[in-house]
């Protein structure tokens, strides 16, 4: 099986979803508050935003400080659902850009030393923007990066 093959195979397996990237928590919850969740969440890699009308500022910075959100937002503010949206696409960014960081280091040692070139990477989130591509991944039979947009198509 080629690289190319194995990629579509991974892209077409809807199991690849089944890991959160991004998880919004309300600290107000029936069965634990939102800061036990996360405590009880730390070890997972996905990122963790408080959502919430409860919580203050002082909570928030205590929360952050053992690393236990990564963003706060109140409901309360008349832009909330716009923040949180944005919170949601730049934590996925984040946390893609984490997971591939380890990677790019590894291949970068070997043949693949353009990974770690700030231009490439440049380059590769250039046409991700201007062609909406959501996903992206380097294959190296022949030597080549595949991209796919929002509706899986490459």
């Amino acid at each position: 099986e080629s690289d190319l093959e194995r990629i579509y195979h991974f892209v077409g397996d809807p199991q690849r979803f089944s890991l959160p990237t991004v998880v919004v928590i309300d600290y107000a919850m029936p069965d634990m508050d939102g800061l036990e969740f996360c405590e009880a969440a730390a070890d997972l890699p996905c990122k963790k935003i408080m959502f919430t009308a409860r919580a203050d500022a002082s909570f928030a910075v205590a929360a952050f400080n053992r690393g236990l959100i990564h963003r706060f937002i109140r409901k309360q503010e008349p832009d909330a659902l716009d923040q949180l949206e944005a919170a949601i696409d730049a934590l996925q960014n984040t946390y893609f850009l984490d997971q591939s960081r380890s990677q790019a280091g590894q291949l970068g040692a070997h043949e693949f030393g353009f990974l770690r070139d700030p231009a490439a990477a440049a380059m590769v989130q250039g046409l991700c923007d201007r062609y909406g591509f959501v996903e992206y991944y380097l294959f190296t039979n022949p030597h080549g990066f595949v991209f796919f947009d929002a509706e899986g198509a490459p």
